[in-house]
């Protein structure tokens, strides 16, 4: 079977682990990526093709051009492959690459999926975006989700008929993990006290990311005073003013900070040197830095919305509290202190194991292959 994944800039390590699972269950995978995938972390059976320039530096007429220019590099190599599925991972423009490209894709004759990380994209929730989206969700001939609680929503909110969402779990991510990088040194790198219990703060730091949720929660912790917070991750532009002015009203000796991108080596020695990863987001379908911690053994806090109740099992791979309540959360942050205080490798191996067994790529990769298959 042939078939092409259409990443659009989506997570590189989600991508990486996606595509070279993917590689093995069919006859041959085109890859249509960009600067931001590297060839060497790809598999040997994957074809690359990078249509899309970096555009960073550039202009808004630069970028509009250079977008131009990769949607006919794109539709060119569609019209002229053999491949019958085109499975899209994300969208930049909802109208314009999941509407209109997908409606050009469909008569060259070929069947378009779309996975829908999230019901829609995080702060967009005016009506202009919901009825792009379901002009989106209406055009797709399959569409992929990684929780029920996604599925049950897309159902209900865009009219969708149920067989055509099939749930598909985040497979947990595949690292070979340096033993080189232990607690102590990630600790001492890092400039994180060795004696504190930290807990982290990680991925693209957003307004609904509830930055916000946890500096009021960790105030509440009282005279535990021996618990250090670290903040890992690049600050996104919009939420700069507010996230600043959040910093400057905590006490910075119980915070630390890299705002910027992470390097693979430091992203594991953020998470070998946390005690526990918090997300405190105040709405979410899922995340994928769940998975990620579960990569490392680290315990998750999060919400108790979306699939994040799928995703957890309370005191053993994580905890829950009632979203945007930073008394629930100051709650689960001092019962994951109590009971993880003294934690060691096999507590950590447990989760490696439980995500291991219950979120496979393999697995996870054989579903979309099946609905790729599916009525041919």
């Amino acid at each position: 079977m042939h078939i092409t994944i259409v990443a659009n800039g989506f997570q590189e390590d989600y991508i990486y682990n996606l595509v070279n699972h993917l590689a093995d269950k069919v006859d041959r995978l085109d890859f249509i990526g960009s600067p931001i995938y590297h060839r060497k972390k790809l598999s040997d059976k994957i074809f690359f093709y990078e249509f899309r320039p970096h555009q960073e530096q550039k202009g808004g007429i630069a970028k509009a051009i250079g977008t131009l220019k990769y949607y006919k590099k794109l539709l060119s190599h569609l019209l002229h492959s053999q491949s019958p599925v085109v499975h899209l991972q994300w969208v930049r423009f909802s109208f314009l690459e999941g509407v209109l490209l997908t409606w050009i894709i469909k008569r060259m004759g070929k069947r378009v999926f779309y996975t829908a990380h999230n019901v829609l994209p995080h702060d967009s929730n005016s009506y202009l975006t919901k009825l792009s989206f379901r002009w989106l969700y209406l055009m797709q001939d399959e569409i992929f989700v990684h929780t029920s609680f996604i599925k049950d929503r897309i159902v209900k909110d865009f009219n969708l008929s149920p067989k055509k969402l099939h749930v598909v779990p985040h497979g947990v991510y595949q690292k070979e993990l340096n033993p080189v990088i232990t607690r102590t040194s990630a600790r001492a790198a890092l400039n994180l006290p060795q004696d504190s219990i930290v807990l982290l703060f990680f991925g693209i730091i957003q307004a609904y990311k509830g930055f916000d949720t946890l500096v009021e929660g960790v105030k509440l912790l009282g005279e535990n005073r021996n618990v250090q917070v670290l903040a890992a991750g690049r600050l996104a532009k919009e939420y700069e003013a507010e996230f600043k002015s959040l910093v400057e009203k905590t006490e910075s000796t119980n915070y630390s900070y890299i705002l910027r991108f992470l390097s693979e080596e430091e992203v594991e020695k953020c998470f070998k040197a946390a005690d526990v990863t918090v997300l405190p987001y105040k709405e979410a379908s899922q995340s994928g830095v769940l998975f990620m911690s579960y990569t490392y053994g680290v315990p998750v806090i999060a919400p108790s919305l979306g699939g994040f109740p799928e995703d957890i099992l309370p005191s053993k791979t994580g905890y829950l509290f009632e979203p945007n309540s930073p008394q629930s959360l100051a709650a689960s942050i001092q019962k994951c202190i109590a009971e993880w205080s003294q934690a060691g490798q096999q507590e950590r191996q447990l989760i490696r194991d439980f995500a291991r067994d219950n979120y496979s790529w393999d697995s996870s990769c054989s579903k979309i292959v099946e609905a790729y298959q599916a009525k041919q």
